[in-house]
């Protein structure tokens, strides 16, 4: 029985033994598949992140180039809105230049106007003092030969006397 036994625990400590050896390889094997496995996700991983990184730089080039185009066009608006500001007080000024002008000729209209009267009164006037002129010398003919008719009337009738 001792012999049983004793053939029993051999029998059980070789396969123990190889339990333990296959253990052993089993727990080698799971490591290398595991090492494997993490190796394969790492890689894919890796991968992963350089696509996520260049698309990245790309995606920053891409949004340099718009913030440049946005700013240009925010420095294009901007100049335009102030040559617009600046043509819109050149019209306000070029509106009260014409007003004036017209103001100007208008008033050099009046004075033509007043000067073409004034001298149409003046042509009057002296038309009037040419006349009182002439009617003077008339009257003042007449007064002589009314003076002289007298004259000779009174110098008629003294002589007569």
């Amino acid at each position: 029985m001792l012999a049983a036994t004793e053939t029993t625990n051999t029998d059980l400590q070789k396969e123990n033994s190889d339990l333990q050896l296959k253990l052993a390889r089993s727990r080698n094997q799971s490591m290398r598949d595991i090492d494997q496995g993490l190796k394969e996700k790492s890689d894919k991983w890796a991968k992963e992140r350089k696509a996520m990184v260049d698309e990245k730089k790309e995606l920053q080039a891409e949004l340099d180039k718009v913030t440049t185009g946005y700013e240009q066009l925010k420095m294009t608006k901007k100049e335009q809105e102030s040559e617009l500001s600046e043509l819109r007080h050149n019209k306000e000024l070029l509106t009260q230049w014409e007003q004036q002008i017209a103001d100007i000729i208008q008033w050099v209209s009046d004075e033509k106007d007043a000067r073409a009267y004034l001298k149409s009164m003046a042509k009057k006037l002296a038309d009037d003092v040419e006349g009182l002129k002439s009617t003077a010398n008339t009257l003042n003919r007449v007064c002589i030969t009314i003076v002289f008719s007298l004259y000779d009337f009174r110098s008629s009738c003294i002589f007569k006397n």
